[in-house]
């Protein structure tokens, strides 16, 4: 023979607090049940409707270091026209430090598939304005 399940019956709780009881009003069992339902299947089908496209900044960020190059190439040539041939030759290498990371970045962007087109984009920019492959080419036309 099993044990009779007691009756449920709706309560209300009163902690007590520091030797006082506090009255904080709690809602009847159910009564916001269907509401708080509402709620969460709102909130998960903006969760999964977000999910279904993948994230982008990585292929931005590749972008990012292709105009980077481009304003360091710009630097470093000015630089060595009318400045300091030290600071452009710094500013030249650090083109190509960046060049080298936006390519990898964009590489990675497109293996990954986040942000894949831009990562290209910014990956091949990131190579045209990298003043070491700019200088094979115009060796390449003088000779």
């Amino acid at each position: 023979m099993e044990p009779k399940q007691p009756e449920r019956t709706d309560t209300a709780v009163s902690p007590v607090i520091r030797g006082e009881p506090v009255d904080i009003p709690t809602p009847v069992w159910g009564a916001l049940v269907e509401d708080d339902l509402r709620r969460i299947e709102a909130e998960t089908a903006e969760r999964e409707a977000g999910a279904d496209r993948p994230k982008r900044w990585l292929g931005w960020l590749s972008v990012l270091g292709f105009v980077a190059t481009a304003v360091l190439h710009a630097f470093a040539v000015h630089e060595a026209g009318y400045g300091s041939k030290d600071a452009g030759n710094a500013l030249a290498w650090a083109a190509i430090v960046v060049s080298v990371a936006s390519v990898a970045v964009g590489v990675a962007a497109a293996a990954l598939g986040r942000g894949r087109w831009i990562g290209i984009v910014g990956a091949v920019g990131a190579l045209l304005a990298n003043p070491w492959v700019v200088l094979q080419v115009l060796r390449l036309f003088a000779a």
